[in-house]
């Protein structure tokens, strides 16, 4: 297998060429392998069931001490790869890790060295709370002139969410011509549904300019924090995360679904609806959206303290 052969296979199922240039250079990759025998082995068919997931692969890598194979997936390894994830990582990252890698492992259950491996790898989740930028601070951010080429991408994209509150697959291709009649329109990359948006007064800026080359996530999340810290929203938050609270500045719990969840807490905030929310935000189902709408107690508003007083 060569390397022009696997960023071929990669680009083909959906890896963004930086990410896919990060798992070419990653050390998981046995190059020995003809392309057609390494697909079938257990990081090729993650690679094409989970793109972009190298996180997980390095996570399941470091636990296991070497690259992993399909005769690797032993109760006693994944008992072990569980426990190792609840160290290094929040319960609730553990438990989608861990989520992923069961989904592959059932599918594929007849490479495994023996039944019931998956019936060992449980993590039970914990309460999380999440920030969201107020409209004061996502005009901060708007005002920010970028002092890079990748703060441009990022500020671009990230502002993109945050006014019509699209995922990131769905940002990187969006255009003007999504627009009619003051309304953005695009098919939902996730759940394949048309999702229509108003068109926000700052929407047309941010859609004629370049799209800009993608960035890994973690690019992304220290760009924005950096952005964040550089106008100053930096307020210290009192909040419940990776299993403990903590008070720490707003900006360094700033991150990639932060644009998605301040779309979500604005427009509620506003009194809209949770249901019509949902559908402005493509979500299959109103349990989901809910997650991304964060209000504390000073955001309650008069007419809800009528109730209480």
């Amino acid at each position: 297998m060569t390397k022009q052969e696997l960023l071929q296979f990669l680009a083909a199922q959906g890896w963004k060429e930086c990410a896919a240039k990060d798992l070419v250079s990653s050390g998981l990759i046995n190059w020995t392998l003809p392309l057609g025998e390494w697909r079938k082995s257990f990081v090729g068919v993650f690679c094409s069931r989970q793109p972009e997931r190298l996180g997980i692969l390095r996570y399941l890598a470091a636990s296991l001490g070497k690259t992993p194979k399909w005769s690797d997936f032993t109760k006693p390894n994944m008992a072990d790869f569980v426990r190792f994830l609840t160290s290094h990582t929040s319960r609730n990252s553990a438990k989608t890790y861990v989520a992923i890698v069961k989904g592959i492992l059932n599918i594929y259950e007849e490479n495994l060295p023996s039944s019931g491996v998956t019936k060992v790898m449980s993590v039970k989740g914990e309460p999380s709370q999440h920030v969201a930028l107020t409209e004061e601070e996502v005009e901060r951010i708007h005002r920010y002139q970028p002092k890079s080429e990748t703060e441009s991408d990022i500020k671009r994209a990230f502002m993109l969410e945050c006014l019509c509150g699209a995922r990131s697959c769905d940002v990187a291709t969006l255009s003007e011509s999504n627009i009619k009649d003051g309304w953005l329109t695009y098919i939902s990359q996730k759940t394949k549904t048309e999702t229509s948006v108003p068109v926000h007064r700052l929407l047309l800026q941010y859609l004629s300019m370049p799209a800009g080359k993608p960035h890994v996530r973690s690019v992304v999340c220290d760009t924005i924090k950096r952005i964040c810290r550089s106008v100053g929203i930096t307020s210290v938050v009192r909040i419940f995360t990776h299993g403990k609270w903590v008070e720490i500045p707003k900006c360094e719990l700033v991150g990639s679904h932060t644009a998605r969840r301040s779309f979500a807490t604005q427009l509620a905030l506003r009194g809209v609806p949770v249901p019509t929310i949902s559908k402005l935000m493509g979500h299959s189902n109103t349990k989901m959206t809910s997650r991304y709408i964060c209000i504390d107690r000073s955001d309650i508003g008069d007419t809800a303290m009528a109730f209480f007083n």
